[in-house]
């Protein structure tokens, strides 16, 4: 059929005609088939609803809107005036001073919510920042450095 649309029939008759070899006609052939796509843990529904999901997904387009940017005097849920988080800081420092030497991990083992460790988190990233406790990657550790409390 697909020799008959390009005018080859006769061609190909004439070809089988000669009696060819098995790797002639291999040749021939070659390239014409290719492995299908198949995966046996994917069923064919399966695959038809991802493809309708998908398409509908498209169809509807997506609305791109523009976030409003708050003003100053708006509060932020973890953000606090620079001199208040100072305090924050020290009076943070100051409940784990008695703690260090301690694994990272046991300076979170009391909280609670996942804004309190994110908002202790923050606070020891500033505290390495200034250099008053140190971390060591090998043991999970963190400690004062010589002098830290005093400085």
């Amino acid at each position: 059929m697909y020799l008959a649309l390009f005018g080859q029939e006769k061609k190909f008759l004439a070809f089988l005609e000669s009696n060819p070899s098995d790797m002639e006609i291999f040749n021939l052939f070659k390239g014409c088939w290719y492995k299908p796509f198949n995966l046996n843990a994917l069923s064919l529904d399966f695959l038809e609803e991802s493809k309708d999901s998908l398409e509908s997904r498209i169809r509807e387009g997506y609305i791109i809107e523009n976030l409003e940017i708050p003003l100053k005097d708006e509060n932020f849920i973890l953000e606090m005036p620079s001199s208040s988080f100072q305090k924050t800081i020290e009076n943070y420092f100051n409940k784990i001073y008695k703690k260090l030497p301690c694994n990272m991990d046991d300076l979170f083992e009391e909280l609670e919510s996942q804004e309190e460790i994110y908002e202790k988190f923050i606070i020891i990233l500033h505290l390495l920042q200034n250099g008053k406790i140190m971390y060591q990657k090998q043991t999970n550790f963190i400690y004062i450095p010589e002098g830290g409390k005093d400085e």
